[in-house]
């Protein structure tokens, strides 16, 4: 009878024997009949019959396969040594002849027994292959297309700039927000234009004169009213220089009311300025 071992298991013409090795590591496989294939490409098989042989703690003995007649069969997960297991494998079963199968043999076999699902998963398998061989030589032209993208629009970030090109027109970003643009008619002009020290932004420099006004202010409002021993006040800078002037205006005309020495927080000057006469 023909016989093929594969590792610590062999097969004749009835079975499949699947041995345990390693102490129960390794083995015992499984044995199953191909019946075609999918147009996924996945294997369509059949379950064999098996005789458990093994003991009791499954770690020692075999089991046996029972083959289903001519065909095409598969077997893994047996036990290659008493420390490893074997690589998946095929055998064909052709009356009493039997030999392992290469994987251009089993393509041919399963081309055979599924003709139309096999051509469906052959036309995948090759878009697969062909995406993986055209894969770099499309990352190489998206990342040009990125480089020729950084070149033509301009993204540099600075501590205090953030400059852009948009066609020919510099749009010079500052850390306020603020936009300040300027009009170049080449390339050149626009390497020289980014050049140049970032411009004062009039916007903030206005807003910062406005801000130092209000602090001088602040500072002579509560410096009249340390000089009339008058108490400070709680509050935020803002609400502090408004409750100050409501509270002098108050004064004039109450110069001697209790009120200039209670009240002490922004928020009450605030809300009572319409009732305070």
């Amino acid at each position: 009878m023909n016989r093929i071992s594969f590792g610590k298991s062999s097969v004749d013409e009835e079975h499949f024997h699947g041995a345990v090795a390693g102490g129960g590591a390794h083995g015992p496989g499984i044995s199953e009949k191909v019946e075609g294939i999918s147009e996924r490409g996945d294997l369509l098989v059949k379950r064999l019959p098996m005789n458990d042989n093994r003991s009791g703690t499954k770690r020692s003995g075999s089991v046996g396969y029972q083959l289903a007649g001519d065909g095409v069969y598969r077997a893994y997960g047996y036990a290659d040594s008493n420390r490893s297991e074997g690589p998946e494998v095929f055998f064909e079963l052709a009356g009493h002849s039997l030999g392992e199968l290469s994987r251009q043999q089993l393509s041919e076999r399963l081309r055979v027994m599924s003709p139309h699902a096999f051509a469906k998963a052959e036309h995948a398998q090759r878009k697969i292959a062909r995406r993986k061989e055209l894969l770099p030589q499309v990352q190489a032209e998206i990342d040009e297309l990125a480089a020729d993208g950084e070149r033509l629009s301009v993204t540099t970030i600075h501590v205090d700039d953030q400059l852009q090109l948009s066609g020919l027109s510099v749009n010079r970003q500052k850390a306020c927000g603020h936009f300040a643009e300027r009009t170049v008619r080449s390339i050149d002009d626009f390497v020289a234009e980014l050049s140049k020290p970032s411009d004062p932004c009039r916007y903030c420099e206005a807003h910062t004169a406005q801000a130092r006004t209000a602090e001088e202010t602040l500072r002579r409002l509560l410096a009249a009213a340390s000089a009339k021993s008058l108490p400070s006040l709680s509050g935020s800078p803002r609400q502090i220089k408004w409750a100050l002037e409501i509270r002098d205006g108050f004064q004039e005309k109450n110069p001697t009311s209790p009120l200039l020495q209670r009240a002490t927080t922004a928020k009450y000057w605030i809300e009572k300025r319409l009732d305070l006469k």
